[in-house]
């Protein structure tokens, strides 16, 4: 039965409709393959970027070792030039022999060129993967899949990511060096920062550049650890001698204290009192080494020394005299009226006695002395009388 449409209309409509079964059947075919593309590539399935694309955007791993151990032992380089520069600063402030010092320089110089080549090294680059290498080729772009399947034009890949840029940090090596303001004493003599300085192990793949650059930090804590020893020496030695200095000063201002006042006429706050017998006042440098001379005299007899008398007032001469009569010298000439001599007990005033003895073997050691006028056989022998000459 004709449905009245012409022959001519009729063949016409089956071509349009053939040509839509085509394209129809082609869009299948397609979405069919870039399914099965998306099945068989794990890569491509996740993120939808093809595996030869991330080789190419990896670099080598073992460059970015390389880089990476590289850029950790120039930080502590950087820091370690800082240090080596207050180390100089310190050993010359110090007096340190000038050959450590020169050496010091010396590897101080070498480490700050080294550190200057590290930088100059450049990051690594991206290796290309082995499919490019087969054909020679580099891939720039690749299919993008859109939401019904079909392949879009190409873009653009994006460029693979710097694994490290030129080797700076902030610890830069200081066009002029830090030095430190240096204060007397021994504190002075410590170098800032010396035991923070920690060159990281070597743990793995390294350059030539690195391994020097270890060895020249190595150098640099070395030489300066030896500098702060030798300026702590001569901080401490300068220290004991201007105490030294100081103690002689201050005994030599306490000898001319006293030369103002008459025999007997010393007031008590020109004198100093014994802290093993409290009561006992004597000239203060004659003080200091009857101390140290009764911690001497403990140690051997476990005492301290008995002082039965010590400076000598006017009136304390009279009274003696009016009560010893020649055992006391005359009122106003008695050394006990200086404040430089001392009348002893506790077995010293005996001839002979083990004390007597310990005080002729040791006493001169600081400063006293048993005068010859009080020897045994003179005219007035006095075991217990000693005076202090030092």
């Amino acid at each position: 039965m004709s449905d009245g449409t012409r022959p001519a209309e009729r063949l016409a409509v089956r071509l349009t409709k053939g040509a839509l079964v085509a394209v129809l059947a082609g869009g299948l075919t397609a979405t069919a393959a870039a399914a099965k593309m998306t099945s068989t590539d794990p890569v491509a399935a996740g993120s939808g970027t093809s595996a030869v694309t991330a080789a190419q955007q990896t670099a080598d791993p073992v460059a970015v070792k390389v880089a990476e151990a590289r850029t950790a032992v120039v930080d502590v380089a950087a820091d370690a030039v800082t240090v080596a520069h207050t180390a100089q600063s310190v050993g010359k402030a110090t007096d340190v022999d000038d050959d450590d010092l020169s050496k010091l320089a010396k590897a101080t110089d070498k480490l700050e060129d080294l550190v200057e080549e590290a930088k100059t090294i450049k990051a690594p680059t991206p290796v290309a993967s082995s499919a490019d290498e087969v054909d020679g080729t580099t891939p720039q772009t690749e299919p993008t899949p859109t939401d019904d399947g079909l392949a879009t034009s190409p873009s653009a890949a994006p460029s693979a990511p710097a694994v490290d840029g030129p080797l700076t940090s902030a610890a830069e090596t200081p066009d002029m060096p830090a030095t430190e303001s240096v204060d007397e004493g021994a504190d002075a003599a410590t170098i800032d920062g010396l035991d923070d300085i920690v060159v990281p192990e070597a743990n793995g793949p390294e350059d030539a550049t690195t391994a020097e650059l270890r060895k020249a930090v190595a150098t640099i804590v070395t030489l300066s650890t030896a500098v702060e020893d030798s300026a702590q020496e001569a901080a401490e030695a300068a220290e004991k001698k201007a105490a030294a200095a100081k103690a002689a000063a201050q005994r030599a201002a306490w000898k001319k204290s006293l030369l103002g006042y008459a025999n007997g006429q010393i007031p008590a706050s020109a004198l100093c009192n014994l802290a093993f017998a409290p009561s006992a006042e004597l000239r203060c440098d004659a003080a200091e080494d009857i101390e140290k001379l009764d911690t001497a005299y403990r140690k051997a007899f476990g005492t301290d020394l008995s002082v039965t008398d010590s400076y000598r007032s006017y009136a304390g001469q009279v009274a003696c005299r009016i009560h010893k009569g020649y055992l006391c010298a005359t009122p106003g000439t008695s050394n006990h009226g200086t404040g430089i001599a001392l009348d002893l007990g506790g077995g010293i005033q005996t001839f002979g006695s083990v004390q007597h003895q310990w005080m002729v073997d040791h006493a001169a050691e600081y400063g006293w002395v048993h005068p010859s006028w009080a020897e045994p056989g003179s005219s007035k022998p006095e075991a217990w009388h000693w005076e202090y000459a030092g």
